[in-house]
């Protein structure tokens, strides 16, 4: 995103949807309307479950997803120099569940 901030021709957008976290947290609703910058959140894979990617995999990308945002929060924890025992051990045990999944 930071590639394209000072383009004048390309603008970050996104599709607006709607998580219906009362049912699954995996039901996701796009409203086909386009909005301007960032998406809160990847939704990937909400669009390989309505592609109908097997569940084996999608099982497989959700955990490597998570493992990816632990990593990436200890990395910015590291960065930014804030050692939160707390946050460093939810982090770990996060990790530790992941494993043993």
């Amino acid at each position: 995103a930071q590639d394209f901030a000072a383009s004048t021709s390309v603008k970050l957008g996104h599709m607006a949807c709607f998580a219906d976290t009362d049912k699954d947290a995996n039901s996701v609703t796009f409203l086909y309307k386009l909005e301007s910058g960032p998406s809160d959140k990847s939704h990937g894979l909400n669009v390989a479950r309505l592609a109908k990617i097997s569940e084996d995999v999608l099982k497989r990308a959700h955990q490597k997803s998570e493992e990816f945002e632990i990593e990436f929060e200890l990395k910015h924890l590291m960065c930014a120099q804030k050692i939160d025992p707390q946050k460093i051990k939810s982090l770990w045990l996060r990790a530790k569940a992941l494993r043993s999944a």
